[in-house]
């Protein structure tokens, strides 16, 4: 990780003045959707995931609601962000996509659910900007239902064994830059993380060389 002290409040004025700059740069934005988004999104690896998603739905970190599109038509979303300006967004693009949503302004990190409370909890490219990792994935296992699911996209360190020492060298060179001004870190170990929280991974994928982590998981009540 990082050596650069980031503080939470620091974090979340990053995302509003990125969130903010999107909202006044349209042609940019409507540039990155037709030319950049697609390879940027992951956006078939999010419709596969999304795709398993049932009955009510936790999405952390919902940003501007980018998975909304991916949905079943039939899901109740709890959508939580800590940036009022994404929030707006979201709930705009909710409409946009016919999709039940309600909206919780808070930092993910001091979230409280009831146990068993989600049939499906989605976390989308968002473990990189979290002071705990492990304890907020044990959080999903606590809030998810027995019979649910847990629904991972995350980006992190490389586990590929031709080219990820030298990916991992630059993503390590970068990781300060990064979360100072992106505000997450771009070296998270994120099969270290999932490994030592409570989820029982039921399926994994990579993409873009190994630095992309697909996850299908279940809660392990037992823990």
């Amino acid at each position: 990780m990082s050596e650069y002290d980031l503080s939470k409040e620091e974090q979340i004025q990053i995302y509003e003045e990125r969130a903010e700059g999107i909202e006044e740069k349209n042609e940019e934005k409507d540039f990155l959707k037709k030319y950049i988004t697609k390879v940027i999104s992951l956006e078939e690896s999010r419709k596969e995931l999304l795709s398993n998603a049932k009955g009510r739905v936790l999405e952390v970190a919902v940003g501007r609601g980018g998975n909304f599109q991916f949905y079943p038509s039939d899901v109740e979303i709890d959508a939580v962000d800590f940036s009022p300006t994404l929030l707006k967004v979201a709930k705009e693009t909710a409409i946009e996509n016919n999709i039940q949503a309600d909206f919780v302004e808070s930092d993910v990190e001091t979230l409280e659910f009831e146990v068993d409370s989600f049939d499906t909890i989605v976390s989308t490219l968002t473990l990189c900007a979290y002071d705990n990792p492990i304890e907020v994935l044990d959080n999903f296992n606590k809030w998810c239902k027995p019979a649910g699911q847990i629904l991972l996209l995350e980006h992190g360190i490389s586990s590929n064994k031709l080219f990820g020492w030298l990916l991992n060298g630059l993503l390590n060179i970068l990781d300060s830059w990064h979360l100072k001004n992106m505000g997450c870190h771009l070296n998270s170990d994120i099969l270290n993380i999932i490994d030592k929280s409570d989820i029982k991974v039921e399926k994994l994928e990579t993409c873009l060389v190994d630095t992309h982590y697909l996850i299908l998981g279940k809660p392990d009540k037992k823990s």
